[in-house]
């Protein structure tokens, strides 16, 4: 990801990170464990010029491993309720700053 991001900052182009969703990994096991790191690096690296934080907004308050259930098709992928909720989520100043 550092590397794309360099690329693209080379060709003077803007480039947004957007953080993993939740896909159903048990807490504590090592691949939601590189999950919840990976979004970390994402939110705090600097790599890029704006970060949607699509994790924040379809996780499940009560099981932060998994997608609000009204809002996934599956572990992997958000319904249309959940595709527009991303949209919503993205605010025009990251995409434009």
């Amino acid at each position: 990801m550092r590397s794309i991001a360099a690329q693209a900052h080379a060709q003077k182009l803007r480039i947004i990170g957007a953080t993993i969703l939740p896909m159903c990994n048990a807490a504590g096991t090592p691949r939601e464990q590189a999950r919840l790191e990976v979004n970390q690096w994402i939110k705090t690296s600097g790599a890029f010029d704006a970060v949607l934080d699509f994790d924040a907004v379809l996780r499940d308050p009560a099981d932060p491993s998994q997608m609000v259930s009204d809002l996934r098709t599956d572990c992997y992928h958000p319904n249309a309720a959940g595709d527009a909720l991303l949209g919503r989520a993205i605010s025009l100043d990251a995409l434009t700053r």
